[in-house]
């Protein structure tokens, strides 16, 4: 319940409900760190010095470790190097996604840990690079009307996805009547920029990589994308490629399972992440940090009973 809905039941206003949770609820601790920890980030207030917040997850539990005030690195640093070293000790694998801070506190609080960046922003990156590519492409390689333009304006996400995926179908040019495949036109449209096919092929080896069993298979698949991406001509894609060649280990620990045979994501922070957002959206924002910490913590991972990892 929102506190304004809490007011409404009791006959108070919103703003002693408010005032009573802080008087009440002085301070809510966090959970220890587990041994697979998730790093992630929302956004929170259109102040700059505090426009994303930084969430810790627990992969096993599935849920929320602590909300730090601030991503950036000097309120990682603050934070972290007030926990025990015993304690940090015992995390054996950071996931996060390719954000500075995050890979300079993994190497320097976490150091018996192995850092892995989440498949799902490697992904993204690349998607992200060849969306732009190919709105670029609709407009300087494609004639306006044509077949191919038309379909690259309308069919924009069958340029992201796994080709398996598209539907046995065929598109009608109206002006003409004629019927094109959409695995022809796909293929006609991807042609027509050089570094857009390379990206392409690139994409479809990212979205159907199987997951290696060493780490020295997925570091090879790693730099041999790296090395397609940053021969392109065009910027956007040479630019992922770079960052591909600077992750590339943190990529492989990704792509290969670990000892166990687990393959770890971030897919926890982005299922809770969505908790959070309708805990914010609910009460129109927070603007108080603290208050929206001890909410979002006694909500998510307080009110729920706690199990040993399976």
């Amino acid at each position: 319940m929102t506190f304004a809905a809490i007011g409404k039941r009791y006959g108070i206003t919103t703003a002693r409900v408010m005032q009573i949770f802080d008087e009440k609820v002085k301070f809510v601790p966090r959970r220890p760190l587990p041994e697979v920890l998730c790093i992630d980030e929302i956004r929170f207030s259109k102040n700059k010095d505090q426009q994303f917040v930084c969430i810790l997850y627990d992969f096993y539990r599935k849920e929320i470790v602590d909300i730090v005030r601030n991503r950036q690195i000097p309120y990682l640093r603050d934070y972290f190097s007030e926990i025990n070293p015993i304690e940090r000790g015992k995390v054996k694998f950071v996931i996060s996604d390719m954000y500075d801070a995050y890979s300079t506190i993994s190497h320097t609080y976490f150091k018996n840990a192995t850092h892995i960046v989440d498949t799902f922003h490697v992904i993204r990156l690349l998607t992200t690079a060849i969306n732009q590519i190919c709105v670029r492409t609709m407009h300087l390689n494609a004639i306006k009307g044509s077949p191919e333009y038309n379909f690259m304006k309308k069919n924009w996400k069958l340029f992201l996805c796994r080709l398996h995926l598209i539907h046995d179908r065929y598109y009608t040019y109206q002006k003409t009547g004629q019927m094109f495949h959409y695995d022809e036109l796909l293929k006609r449209c991807i042609r027509l920029n050089s570094s857009l096919w390379s990206a392409h092929n690139t994409l479809q080896d990212l979205l159907n990589y199987q997951t290696k069993y060493t780490f020295d298979e997925a570091l090879k698949f790693v730099e041999r994308i790296s090395n397609i991406l940053q021969n392109c001509d065009s910027p956007l894609i040479k630019e992922v490629g770079r960052s591909y060649y600077k992750w590339r280990f943190e990529i492989a620990n990704a792509f290969s399972k670990t000892q166990n045979n687990i393959r770890y994501h971030n897919g926890v922070a982005e299922t809770i992440n969505n908790h959070i957002k309708s805990i914010t959206k609910a009460a129109h924002c927070y603007r108080n940090f603290e208050r929206f910490r001890k909410r979002a913590m006694l909500i998510l991972t307080y009110a729920k009973p706690h199990k040993e990892k399976t």
